[in-house]
């Protein structure tokens, strides 16, 4: 992705005095190297936007395109590449061939395939929007705990010290250095 003063685009071509380049507006435009201000870099913790539904979206997640006014309306696409706002999915489609399956939209003309399937799922259920039932009975995992070094405190093993290998609500499974095996024990 480049930035030119007010113009951002993603480069999908590149020669040797300039670079073809996908704009905001899903048009190609042919840009001169010197004019060319910046390269955006990809910074995990800042590109973070918001969807239709204000998910949060990042880098990676597969999203389905809600514009009405969009010709690709109701694909999925991943997003490849994002600066604020401004989302680059890719998306495969004999459309995009010029664009190497690149398309720009907004963060506010998509939704989180994620969050949309939950949707669904939920309107056939019968449940209002409001009512979340994702899976309630699932078990988080404690990856805090993970790879901690520990000592156990009870039992016939009480003295002995290990490592962390999966840890939940209720139980901790650990693995025991001395003897080189694996116990769970309750949390």
């Amino acid at each position: 992705m480049f930035e030119n003063y007010k113009k951002l685009g993603l480069i999908i071509q590149t020669n040797p005095d300039s670079l073809k380049v996908l704009n905001e507006q899903n048009n190609f435009e042919t840009v001169k190297i010197q004019d060319v201000r910046r390269k955006i870099e990809y910074k995990p913790r800042q590109t973070v936007a918001t969807d239709s539904e204000n998910n949060v979206i990042t880098r990676g997640t597969m999203v389905k395109i809600r514009d009405r006014s969009s010709p690709l309306r109701g694909q999925l696409g991943e997003i490849r590449a994002m600066f604020k706002d401004v989302l680059y999915l890719w998306i495969k489609n004999t459309m995009l061939q010029n664009s190497n399956g690149f398309y720009c939209v907004t963060s506010k003309q998509v939704i989180s395939a994620g969050a949309q399937h939950l949707k669904e799922v939920n309107e056939s259920l019968g449940l209002a929007a409001d009512d979340i039932q994702a899976n309630l009975d699932r078990q988080r995992k404690d990856t805090l705990l993970r790879n901690a070094l520990v000592q156990l405190t009870r039992g016939p093993l009480k003295g002995y010290k290990g490592s962390v290998v999966f840890a939940n609500e209720e139980k901790v499974e650990v693995h025991i250095h001395s003897k080189n095996m694996k116990i769970t024990v309750p949390r």
